[in-house]
């Protein structure tokens, strides 16, 4: 029993019946080209199920159509329902090799089997004559892009989105393969190609700001992406890429003007811009607006570690060390692994002579995943102050087995062993550091200044008075 048989042109009233009649276990009659366009509609949707669904009843309407069956052939090789597109794809194979249409989509079943050299030779074969040459570039700059010749993954998405720039999906990989083979020059020429044809499209002005900034013209760059602002003036985008350009080149006045900008013209839910904002401020010692803007990004995120990092950190280099510690407790609730929130709870906790908790906050950053060698240097430090001097020179031993470049340590551990009074190990591990290298043999007058006037190897590294202007 058929619904209603009503015809119809406009595809999305046709998605609509046929929905409604799949839920109710009924069928509607389509002609050949709109099964084609409902399979197409529904998988764009993204609704999968759908899509086969109407795969399977446009088969059995249109057994015998080659572009149904083409048609049906896509939905099951991407839905991957293998089995179900086999059969037809031997079919269409054996009885229409010469197609273009049915080379392609062996092309694409193979793509589909993890066999891309394979598939691009198919595509090749009806590159020719297949009518939707967008397309197939499209196919090409995929597969070539699967196997990393990104050269030609480049040619080919160049060739689709020069005749329609209009899906941002292409564009999108394109960007992807231009990133991954470093083609930044390349790509900075080829959207200023787009710009000439499309002047007023704030995406491409936007991308080649991006690709510019990566091949290093920061004015061009800063440029292009006020150009892509004041286009799309409430595209957040362009803005936060302009801010961090600005925010590398120091220029925090720039970047305040910039954001106040975008938040005139409309309420931001975001925390980034009111979070750049409270960092501008911040370095330009006007404490009381950063943290109000800071405040402002948490009420948006406050689960966002960063958020109380950056508010906890103003307040701290204040000389506000108690609220300090209460906001940076917030970010370690948020995240207990934010390895910057930990980073100054263990600073803010030792200048509060919490040494207890900042001990343990010591012991969990350098066995966090993102610990570097200052952590472990600073932990060894932190327990030579408290006169643990063996478990400073352990953290030390563990940090050259990490890092054997890591020759900081060994005017570290030089100077413990001085501290101790094993002046033997001191002296040789002093001669060890100065082999490899002597440039930094301030880090002992910078954190060992008290040892120099005792120690006579020392002192005769350094000119007489400076241990004193140390102290």
């Amino acid at each position: 029993m058929y619904a209603s048989q009503a015809p119809e042109s406009d595809i999305s009233i046709i998605a609509k019946r046929y929905t409604e009649a799949h839920d109710s276990g009924e069928s509607i009659f389509l002609d050949a080209s709109q099964w084609i366009e409902l399979m197409e509609h529904f998988m764009e949707g993204m609704q999968y199920t759908l899509a086969v669904s109407a795969a399977d009843d446009a088969g059995d309407t249109y057994p015998d159509n080659i572009a149904v069956n083409i048609s049906r052939c896509e939905v099951y090789i991407y839905t991957e329902n293998s089995p179900k597109a086999i059969p037809i794809i031997k079919d269409l194979t054996s009885r229409h090799s010469e197609m273009a249409a049915v080379r392609v989509l062996y092309g694409m079943y193979l793509s589909s089997t993890g066999e891309p050299k394979e598939a691009i030779e198919y595509y090749l074969s009806a590159y020719e004559e297949y009518e939707d040459s967008y397309r197939l570039n499209i196919l090409l700059g995929e597969e070539y892009s699967s196997i990393e010749n990104y050269g030609m993954a480049i040619r080919y998405f160049q060739k689709s989105i020069i005749t329609d720039h209009s899906d941002d999906r292409v564009i999108d990989m394109l960007v992807e393969v231009y990133i991954k083979s470093e083609s930044h020059t390349l790509g900075a020429h080829f959207f200023k190609r787009l710009i000439e044809k499309d002047p007023y499209n704030a995406k491409l002005w936007r991308l080649c700001g991006f690709f510019l900034y990566r091949r290093g013209d920061i004015q061009e760059a800063i440029q292009a992406l006020e150009y892509a602002t004041y286009i799309s003036t409430q595209w957040s985008t362009p803005y936060y890429d302009l801010s961090e350009i600005l925010w590398e080149e120091e220029r925090y006045d720039d970047i305040i003007s910039c954001l106040q900008r975008l938040l005139s013209y409309d309420t931001i839910e975001d925390p980034y811009p009111y979070s750049m904002l409270g960092k501008c401020y911040h370095q330009k010692g006007e404490i009381e607006k950063s943290c109000e803007h800071f405040l402002r990004a948490i009420h948006y995120d406050p689960l966002n570690a960063e958020g109380w990092y950056n508010l906890s950190l103003a307040h701290f280099t204040s000389g506000y060390k108690r609220q300090a510690l209460e906001y940076i407790y917030q970010g370690l609730e948020c995240d207990s692994n934010d390895v910057e929130c930990l980073r100054l709870a263990w600073e803010i906790e030792e200048s509060l002579h919490m040494w207890e908790e900042a001990d343990a906050h010591l012991s969990s950053l350098i066995e966090h995943p993102e610990s570097n060698e200052e952590d472990y240097m600073d932990y060894a430090y932190f327990l030579y102050e408290r006169g643990e001097y063996t478990k400073a020179l352990d953290i030390l031993k563990n940090l050259r087995q990490i890092n054997e470049k890591c020759h900081e340590a060994f005017y570290h551990m030089s100077s413990i062993y001085f501290g101790i009074g094993d002046y033997e190990k001191g002296s040789n591990m002093l001669k060890k550091a100065l082999s490899l290298a002597p440039e930094l043999l301030h880090v002992i007058e910078d954190n060992y200044p008290e040892l120099i006037d005792r120690i006579p190897l020392l002192k005769q590294y350094f000119p007489i008075g400076d241990s004193e202007k140390k102290n």
